[in-house]
């Protein structure tokens, strides 16, 4: 919440309060004001690209689709990854019913074992979304994407789709005015990992180490996006 506009009898800056749960003050902070934001973002978007950067990334994930076993890895590296959709620089708040029953995001070291169990014991309100090829012809083993209309379908039967997706798809939905739920399964250790996969799918190959570094990455580069947390004890 921007509370000075003038801040310091100065232009350019704004005195911004962040708010967290109930309503309440978290800290207070210096942000540029709307137009400098906007120059930033244009600056940002514009800059050039580095031997480390995109090309690097297309490279190292071009060489991943070797195999059935490289294109998961290749999907679940991305998932670990900040988003970047272009956004405006600001938006004013509104306050809205969603008005539909909304789609469902899990994250976290169990999110299969959760969307399955929602799916299998809550038929009537859960259905898990299910990918599509990306082009025709494309060999069905391939990574696929959950289109808009696969989604729609679902809601059009009162139901919550249940997404397995990427934050960056999750970013791109809130664009498109979807606005998923976004619940984050947070784990307690590597250990505790293990012994939740032992317990609940222990016919898993998972790795619980790369699980749980992959959940720890998600928290720090996409923490913005989740809807709730859940702390997981083993």
């Amino acid at each position: 919440r921007v509370v000075d506009t003038l801040y310091n009898g100065k232009l350019g800056s704004w005195l911004a309060i962040r708010i967290g749960k109930n309503h309440k003050e978290v800290e207070r902070g210096i942000i540029p004001n709307k137009n400098r934001a906007e120059q930033l973002a244009s600056v940002q978007y514009t800059l050039p690209k580095t031997a480390g950067g995109d090309r690097a990334d297309f490279w190292r994930f071009r060489g991943l689709r070797s195999s059935k076993r490289n294109l998961r890895k290749s999907r679940e590296d991305l998932s670990a990854q900040p988003v970047q959709t272009k956004f405006p620089a600001y938006e004013r708040v509104v306050l809205r019913e969603a008005g539909f029953l909304r789609p469902v995001t899990i994250f976290g070291p169990i999110a299969d074992v959760a969307r399955e169990k929602l799916a299998r014991e809550e038929p009537d309100i859960y259905q898990i979304a299910k990918s599509e090829p990306r082009d025709a012809g494309t060999d069905h083993r391939s990574s696929g994407i959950i289109r808009l209309h696969t989604i729609k379908q679902i809601i059009d039967q009162d139901k919550h789709a249940l997404l397995d997706v990427t934050p960056n798809a999750v970013d791109r939905l809130n664009y498109a005015q979807w606005y998923p739920i976004v619940v984050f399964l947070n784990p307690d250790s590597k250990q505790g990992v293990k012994t939740m996969r032992m317990r609940l799918c222990p016919e898993s190959r998972k790795s619980a180490r790369k699980l749980y570094e992959r959940s720890h990455k998600l928290r720090k580069n996409n923490h913005h996006l989740f809807t709730t947390t859940i702390n997981l004890n083993s």
